[in-house]
């Protein structure tokens, strides 16, 4: 039987955290490129706006999914909150490879 100690949560704390930097970065991402698109006419900093969280979230979902791992193969917390966390990572991970997956084929079109 495992000790849910909050001490050893380190792998769970690591996992909500990197979930929570994700989860507000996506949502202003989605806003900004609502909100901005039409207002900013220069095209550099419009992009630059847009993709600077996105580079972050594909820089920390692969992070926020190792750390979920970890937390559930040590049952870390509670059961429904290391789903959760795993869930949600294994999201943005998924948002990674989908995005990995198109910039691939375009590379690979440009080529033909």
């Amino acid at each position: 039987m495992t000790d849910h100690n909050p001490k050893e949560n380190n792998y769970l704390k690591k996992s909500a955290k990197i979930f929570k930097v994700n989860g507000t970065l996506f949502i202003f991402t989605i806003i900004t490129s609502v909100l901005i698109r039409p207002i900013i006419e220069n095209h550099y900093i419009k992009d630059l706006i847009i993709g600077l969280p996105l580079l972050i979230i594909f820089l920390l979902s692969p992070f926020g999914l190792y750390f979920s791992i970890k937390s559930y193969l040590k049952r870390e917390g509670s059961k429904i909150i290391r789903f959760k966390y795993l869930f949600s990572n294994s999201f943005f991970f998924l948002l990674l490879l989908v995005f990995l997956i198109a910039l691939i084929r375009d590379v690979l079109n440009f080529f033909q």
